[in-house]
């Protein structure tokens, strides 16, 4: 009796850490929306500031303010749709940097903040489109804050920022073809759960997960820490955990989710 009992102890832990494999596995699914979802944020404010970035050529005084050297324009601050923005130029009255507030970003508010472009005198090379953004959208779904780097093409290359009451943070990076490749994220909510780091295919699918759970879950204790391992299908091929009573881990056959292997304690 003590013999089979110990096998179905086995069995009944093997299921435990499988479940714990399939919820990290999805959990990591989610992370690119996320992060997407977060430069929605500061994203429209780089295409508003370029559709106003070339003053005005006839400017009234008490709406709006050029500012000259050598009898060229180099700043302008106007009124634009009842919100002020303020565009610094190149002598060739190319775009260099605009600061302002859009309140067209997004359907539920306002969004605030400064994007810098290429293409000038002062960034050389390039075709003007933005290359460095920092704003806040302050409420809605789409709200969020942080900064963002493109490349010279207009691809996305990086992110890093927060929900605007810290609830959620992290950072993400991107490859040539804009797709999220790696990060590291802090979200306590329940659905994610999580901080650590990980990284993706070119297609999305996860590669590999290191970090832990923030709180006690049905799956997870408070502070329990695992290591995701999947290929590039998206099929979790190895998986390790550590908590407070217990460790242990699963490999799987090459090309299947079938268990080839498990380890822990007890």
């Amino acid at each position: 009796m003590s013999t089979d009992k110990s096998v179905e102890e086995r069995l009944e832990q093997l299921s435990k850490r499988l479940e714990r494999a399939e919820q990290a596995n999805r959990t990591m699914k989610i992370w690119g929306s996320i992060a997407i979802g977060l430069l929605i944020a500061v994203g429209p404010f780089a295409s508003n500031v370029m559709a106003k970035a070339k003053p005005k050529a006839k400017v009234v005084t008490a709406s709006a303010f050029n500012l000259e050297s050598g009898g060229k324009i180099v700043a302008s601050l106007e009124m634009v749709e009842g919100q002020p923005n303020l565009v610094f130029l190149d002598t060739a009255s190319k775009p260099v940097v605009g600061v302002g507030i859009d309140p067209a970003a997004l359907p539920s508010g306002h969004a605030a903040g400064m994007t810098i472009f290429d293409g000038n005198a002062d960034i050389p090379g390039g075709t003007g489109i933005a290359r460095a953004i920092f704003g806040i959208t302050p409420s809605g779904t789409g709200a969020g804050e942080g900064s963002g780097t493109f490349d010279s093409t207009g691809k996305q290359r990086s992110f890093v920022g927060s929900a605007p009451d810290g609830s959620l943070t992290g950072a993400y990076f991107y490859d040539t073809t804009g797709a999220l490749r790696t990060g590291v994220q802090f979200d306590p909510a329940a659905s994610i759960n999580f901080s650590g780091a990980f990284s993706t295919s070119e297609s999305g699918e996860l590669l590999s997960a290191v970090g832990s759970a923030i709180a006690a879950s049905s799956a997870y204790q408070a502070d329990e820490s695992f290591l995701s391992l999947g290929d590039t299908s998206g099929t979790l091929r190895l998986f390790e955990f550590q908590n407070s009573t217990n460790e242990g881990g699963d490999v799987f056959n090459p090309g299947s989710t079938t268990v080839d292997g498990t380890w822990g304690n007890p």
